[in-house]
């Protein structure tokens, strides 16, 4: 049965301490005991990317015109 604080899509941390160093995927699965922890972590990252993607592009074409003016 779903908590309505969860809003039902993933189960809420069930107690377990995991490190910071436990990768991604697993921590979420450890941390939810069900793998919708892991699969919203997933999203989380695929997000992350997603937003960081542009201010990247941008970043990479700046220092490709400063290093063509630098020939």
């Amino acid at each position: 049965m779903a908590d309505k604080k969860s809003g039902g899509l993933v189960p809420l941390c069930n107690g377990t301490v995991i490190t910071w160093t436990m990768p991604p995927l697993i921590s979420g699965f450890l941390a939810t005991g069900s793998i919708a922890g892991s699969i919203l972590q997933l999203i989380n990252i695929v997000l992350d990317v997603l937003i960081y993607m542009p201010f990247m592009s941008a970043l990479n074409k700046r220092q490709l015109m400063e290093e063509n003016k630098a020939k």
